[in-house]
């Protein structure tokens, strides 16, 4: 039995993750796509020493949806990147609320450690679980580009 199909965009904010989800829903509609998973959920977990989700022990409540995506799911994950003066111009012209009262070189301080949390936990879970993953640079491709290797990537 084949399992369904669920995308899931990950990576730091402002990396393209929502505009390309918006776009993969509308071309692909009866494809799953997650703008953000449990990959976030370490990732977030990790840069705000939680210890808990939802009540729930953080390393427990990972694992539970790890399971669930390899078990039930085809998931396959695309990590979005973008270069720190993207996001960090993407972030600013956003009015992010971590961009207020913070020089440009603090914002970028902050998603340069979020950037490296990203890459570090989305290719631990990829190599661990064994998900397929593609690498998005959001600064190297265009719109039309990206959309055009997801293309490749779901088939």
């Amino acid at each position: 039995m084949d399992k369904p199909l669920k995308i899931i965009l990950e990576g730091s904010n402002k990396s393209g993750k929502s505009t390309l989800a918006e776009l993969c829903r509308k071309e692909f509609p009866d494809i799953e796509f997650a703008d953000r998973s449990f990959i976030s959920d370490r990732v977030y977990a990790y840069l705000f020493d939680r210890d808990t989700y939802l009540g729930v022990d953080i390393t427990t409540y990972l694992s539970y949806w790890e399971q669930v995506h390899k078990n039930n799911l085809d998931t396959r994950i695309i990590l979005c990147e973008a270069d720190i003066d993207d996001l960090v111009q993407r972030s600013t012209a956003a009015s992010e609320p971590f961009c207020r009262n913070r020089t440009s070189e603090q914002v970028a301080r902050y998603l340069d450690k979020e950037k490296q949390e990203f890459h570090f936990w989305t290719i631990h879970v990829t190599e661990t679980r064994k998900f397929p993953l593609m690498r998005l640079n959001t600064s190297k491709y265009s719109i039309e580009q990206c959309m055009e290797r997801i293309r490749e990537f779901i088939k």
